[in-house]
């Protein structure tokens, strides 16, 4: 009795085993991956921003008390909202801030800014100053003329100015630097494609196939890995 058992299950286990064994063999992962090494994988781009929930927490106090009376309270989503539409009207593609209506990458990386440059970018000609925090520029059909505020404009306004606006716009900053910027976020990347435990760890398995989207970092260098030192792209994916 005992002892059949005891085979009984020793096969089944078997079986099972095998079963998973072949399960994993077949088993085939594709992996896509927007690396977007400039302007739109930043941590002040309003879809991709992040803040930490201390940061977020302090931000909504603080637009509960600069709320005037009648008015409804702000809460940190209505705020991110807000942001995206500032900088969609103005900034993610605008072709009437520079004569070259293509070059309208400087706009973009101008949005993060802390407040505007003086003198201002060359290549953004067709722009003017509009307060320290905010430009203007004139639409090419209408003849209209548009303000703009930065990203630390609209935290400015929608928090009351002040230390609480300047800390929040810091915070942004300090995470694009560790973590979203392309100095701290490339080697990451190069880890994840070529290193099969860096792989497991980021995207729980390793991958099969690796398809490398919006593609601007070919030349781009950076301490990819610790033994390299600085390297282009091409060279640490090798």
């Amino acid at each position: 009795g005992g002892l059949h058992v005891s085979l009984a299950l020793f096969f089944l286990l078997r079986r099972l085993h095998r079963a998973r064994a072949s399960s994993r063999a077949r088993e085939f992962v594709v992996v896509t991956y927007n690396i977007f090494e400039t302007s739109l994988a930043s941590n002040t781009i309003p879809w991709i921003l992040e803040v930490s929930p201390e940061w977020r927490g302090r931000a909504e106090r603080r637009m509960r008390e600069v709320t005037k009376a009648g008015e409804q309270p702000r809460d940190w989503d209505s705020l991110k909202q807000e942001l995206a539409r500032e900088y969609k009207a103005h900034f993610h593609k605008n072709v009437h801030s520079q004569r070259d209506k293509g070059a309208y990458h400087s706009m973009r990386l101008l949005w993060a800014a802390r407040s505007v440059p003086r003198p201002l970018p060359a290549a953004l000609d067709r722009l003017e100053e509009a307060g320290s925090k905010a430009v203007a520029y004139v639409h090419r059909s209408t003849g209209d003329r548009h303000v703009a505020r930065l990203l630390s404009g609209v935290l400015g306004e929608a928090l009351g100015g002040g230390p609480q606006a300047d800390g929040l716009m810091e915070h942004i900053l300090e995470r694009e630097k560790g973590v979203f910027c392309w100095e701290a976020r490339g080697p990451r990347v190069v880890a994840a494609l070529t290193e099969p435990r860096a792989a497991a760890l980021q995207l729980g398995a390793a991958p099969s196939v690796v398809a490398l989207q919006e593609y601007d970092v070919h030349f781009r260098e950076a301490n990819y890995t610790k033994e390299g030192g600085r390297e282009p792209f091409w060279r640490a994916m090798r």
